[in-house]
């Protein structure tokens, strides 16, 4: 039992600092994309048609 929660915090850890490496990348680009969508939000209401 003692191993086997061992090898699922090092499983549990590489995750996280896989997400943590993730979210750092897509982080900016987010906050790139929220102020694109805070300038112009009419505009884009208007001219995309998924809306």
């Amino acid at each position: 039992m003692g191993i086997f929660l061992i090898e699922f915090n090092i499983k549990y850890c590489l995750f996280h600092i896989n997400y943590s490496k993730l979210s750092i990348k897509y982080y900016n680009f987010f906050t790139k994309f929220i102020q694109e969508i805070k300038k112009g939000y009419y505009k884009l209401t208007y001219n995309n048609p998924l809306f």
